[in-house]
């Protein structure tokens, strides 16, 4: 063999600020998922019983608010937006 491709399957291109270890632990959540998730009575027992820290959910949900939000205004934030940042070395 002479050479090899690699190939990253969770983005075309990886943040450097970010760890790659705890991002390959994390799983890939949309918000579509959290939507499902909070419509799930368990998911709600589980808040509501303490099972579930509602720092975590809110930690995660807003993380998912704001990676969504960056992507649509890209365009309008431009150097301000990380994902812009980004595809420009796409």
């Amino acid at each position: 063999m002479r050479g090899a491709i690699s190939i990253n399957t969770r983005r075309l291109a990886w943040d450097p600020s970010e760890d790659v270890e705890s991002s390959l632990r994390e799983p890939i959540q949309t918000l579509d998922t959290y939507r499902r998730k909070m419509l799930d009575k368990r998911m709600l027992l589980r808040v509501l019983s303490g099972d579930l820290p509602l720092s975590r959910v809110a930690n995660r949900l807003s993380g998912a608010f704001a990676r969504a939000a960056d992507r649509k205004l890209a365009p309008i934030l431009r150097g301000a937006s990380r994902h812009f940042q980004l595809n420009r070395v796409i």
